[in-house]
């Protein structure tokens, strides 16, 4: 299928590319972004997948947003190589085709966006929030924020979408930036600062924790906090993983609004980011719902895994 999907590509650029990007260039892109979002999907695919066969649904409503955003992965990869196939195998596209494709795009791309900052906004409830009835209807109230809010910023600039170029987006580029990229900006500096919140509560209510521990610590050290040490680093690296995979693409749609031309390499790291985020999301949150240490055990329990390396009494985190 990959194959055939390049095939198409390199047909298509050879009878006609974007103007403002050279043969090569526009193989690099397009090629690019087929291995990425293909790499996302399977991934995404596979965590999804795993959470509902070891029935972690069921095990508290992390996991279920968790697995509601990559829901939200899965059907953006989905659309994106779509866009990708059609548009690189037919010289005609619908108009309506093309703004059906991009208002998908924006509304996953949105709910991506929402439910990474539902996310956080529940681990940060459970530390500074003791209202149980709240936490108790959180994730219906998640629900209704991040549904409702990606739809009516996806329909706001519902007739400027189209094809722009080689690709199914809106066709403002204020429309692209005002709502979509902006979104992406708040959410970052909202995840940033509940994470930054608790990683301060953590450090200042265990006496024996450091902020050296966090870089130089390990079990060997005489301190009773390293689960507490390990939760620090872990939340810690995510929002530098979101930020890392959105800082480009904000700028490459913000430089444009000061008429000003964004470089090759911008639009090349663009397109490899921001599909690559599904498989981040993947490896981040597989490693926090403890994945390959729940499917070790599961084949355990079938006398199937003489070979995993491990303890057996592994812990395994729950609501």
């Amino acid at each position: 299928m990959i194959h055939c999907i390049v095939f198409s590509l390199l047909i298509s650029v050879v009878m006609g590319s974007s103007p403002s990007l050279n043969l090569t260039q526009s193989i690099a892109l397009l090629v690019e972004n087929t291995l990425t979002s293909t790499l996302s999907l399977i991934s995404t695919l596979f965590v999804a997948y795993s959470m509902v066969y070891l029935r972690l649904l069921s095990k508290g409503i992390s996991n279920q947003m968790i697995f509601c955003l990559l829901c939200c992965s899965f059907v953006n990869q989905c659309v994106v190589l779509a866009t990708l196939f059609i548009l690189q195998t037919s010289q005609m596209v619908a108009d309506n085709t093309c703004k059906f494709f991009a208002s998908v795009l924006q509304f996953t791309d949105l709910s991506q966006c929402f439910w990474i900052l539902a996310i956080g906004g529940h681990i940060g409830m459970s530390y500074f929030i003791k209202n149980n009835s709240i936490k108790k209807n959180y994730f219906v109230c998640a629900n209704i924020f991040v549904w409702g809010t990606s739809l009516v910023l996806s329909i706001i600039p519902v007739n400027n979408y189209g094809k722009s170029d080689i690709w199914c987006t809106t066709i403002s580029k204020y429309w692209d930036f005002f709502t979509l990229y902006i979104f992406v900006a708040v959410v970052a500096i909202l995840v940033i600062i509940i994470y930054a919140a608790i990683i301060i509560k953590i450090i200042l209510t265990n006496k024996n924790m450091k902020l050296r521990y966090l870089f130089t610590y390990n079990k060997n050290d005489d301190v009773q906090s390293y689960e507490m040490v390990s939760l620090v680093r872990k939340m810690a690296i995510y929002p530098f993983l979101y930020i890392v995979c959105w800082i480009v693409p904000f700028f490459n749609r913000l430089l444009p609004l000061f008429k000003i031309t964004p470089p090759f390499w911008m639009e090349y790291v663009h397109c490899f980011t921001i599909p690559l985020l599904g498989f981040v999301n993947c490896l981040y949150y597989a490693n926090d719902v403890s994945l390959i240490v729940r499917w070790r055990n599961y084949f355990r329990s079938w006398g199937m895994c003489f070979t995993c390396i491990g303890d057996e009494e592994e812990l395994i985190n729950e609501d």
